[in-house]
């Protein structure tokens, strides 16, 4: 340390540490309310209305994933056959400038 604190960590401080954390005082508290388990949960009218509502928003979901990875899959590959287009030879002439400059 650089003298900022009176207080010296020496080599035993880990143990300190554990010591205090041993003898700190554990609280236990009761449950006061019951949770319903997990048959009780899947036969509540909420859990079968929010199932019926998900499970066709989760296979257009789905569907979607699967039709964006064919798509990106399919250009992607057919952008590694595609020939390569060399804008200099096939749009830039430079005869045309010379045209524009005589007189």
């Amino acid at each position: 340390m650089r003298k900022e604190s009176p207080v010296l960590l020496g080599a035993d401080f880990t143990a300190k540490m554990a010591d205090l954390i041993e003898l700190e005082e554990v609280k236990h508290v009761e449950i006061t309310v019951s949770q319903p388990t997990p048959e009780e949960a899947d036969s509540l009218p909420f859990v079968q209305k929010l199932k019926a509502f998900f499970a066709p928003m989760t296979q257009i979901a789905v569907a979607a994933g699967v039709c964006l990875v064919a798509v990106v899959g399919v250009q992607s590959f057919n952008a590694k056959k595609a020939p390569q287009l060399h804008l200099k030879t096939q749009f830039y002439k430079p005869y045309h400038l010379t045209i524009l400059f005589k007189k």
